[in-house]
C-alpha cells in the first residue's frame, strides 16, 4: 500500500510538474542510496557514506529523531541535533537518547542574534516557524549561523546536513553557499508548499545549489524532500 500511494504522489507532481504548480526539478545523478528514518520522518543519503568519525548535522528535529537514531545505530556516529521549539526540549527529556545524540536548542539561521519563532496555527503540530503562519503567538528563540556553531563545536566541514526549517531554508542555503562551508550531502526539505513561498523560490534556490555544484539524487514522491550531493 505504502509503494502504490508513493508511485500515486511521483505522479500527481509529474502532472502538476507539467501544469507549472511544481518546481520543474528531477534527480541530476544517479547513485547509490539509503533511507534512514520512519515514512514521516526519513530521509535518503548515499549508501556506505559515513563511519563513526563522520559529522553529521540535523536542524529541526520536531518530535520524529528516527533519521539520527537511524544513523547512529548504523555507522556509530555522533549526530548534532538542533531545534529550539520548547515542546521539542521537553519532549527530548523524557526520551531514552543515545550518548551520540547531541542536541542544542539553538536555530540555523543567516545571522547570528535571536529569531521570532511562530507557534504552529494548529495545536496538534509542534514546528514552529520563523516564517508567519496565521498565528501571532510566537517565542524568541537563539539564532546562529551555520558557521557560527561549526566554529563552536570545532568543525571544519559537515559530512551530511540536514535541513527542515519550515521555510527559513531559502536565506539560510543562501548564507551557507556564500559561506564556503564544504558539505558533502544536503539534506533539504523545501516549503514551496506556504503561502509566503512558490516554486520559483525552490527552483532558484536549487539552481545556486547547482552552480556550487550539488546535484540532486533523491526527490521524495510529494516532492518537498531533497537530497543533494556535492560533486567534486
Amino acid at each position: 500500500m505504502a509503494k502504490l500511494m508513493d508511485y500515486l504522489r511521483v505522479m500527481r507532481r509529474e502532472i502538476n510538474i507539467r501544469k507549472g504548480t511544481d518546481p520543474n526539478t528531477h534527480t541530476q545523478i544517479k547513485i547509490s542510496k539509503e533511507r534512514h528514518g520512519s515514512d514521516y520522518g526519513g530521509w535518503n543519503i548515499k549508501s556506505g557514506s559515513l563511519n563513526r568519525d563522520s559529522i553529521v548535522y540535523s536542524f529541526g528535529i520536531g518530535n520524529d529523531i528516527t533519521f539520527d537514531q537511524s544513523v547512529i545505530a548504523k555507522y556509530n556516529v555522533n549526530v548534532y541535533a538542533f531545534d529550539p521549539t520548547p515542546q521539542v526540549k521537553d519532549w527530548l527529556a523524557k526520551q531514552q537518547l543515545s550518548e551520540k545524540f547531541v542536541y542544542r536548542d539553538v536555530a540555523i539561521s543567516a545571522e547570528d542574534g535571536t529569531m521570532r519563532f511562530y507557534k504552529p496555527a494548529n495545536p496538534n503540530y509542534i514546528s514552529h516557524s520563523s516564517v508567519p503562519n496565521g498565528n501571532d503567538e510566537y517565542v524568541d528563540v537563539p539564532a546562529l549561523r551555520l558557521k557560527t556553531i561549526m566554529d563552536e563545536l570545532g568543525h571544519t566541514h559537515i559530512d551530511v546536513l540536514k535541513i527542515d526549517i519550515e521555510g527559513a531554508e531559502y536565506p539560510v542555503i543562501a548564507d551557507i553557499l556564500s559561506s564556503g562551508i564544504k558539505i558533502k550531502q544536503l539534506l533539504v526539505e523545501y516549503h514551496h508548499f506556504f503561502e509566503r513561498f512558490s516554486k520559483t523560490d525552490t527552483e532558484d534556490s536549487i539552481a545556486l545549489l547547482n552552480k556550487y555544484n550539488y546535484k540532486i539524487f533523491s526527490i521524495s514522491p510529494n516532492g518537498y524532500e531533497y537530497s543533494f550531493l556535492l560533486a567534486e
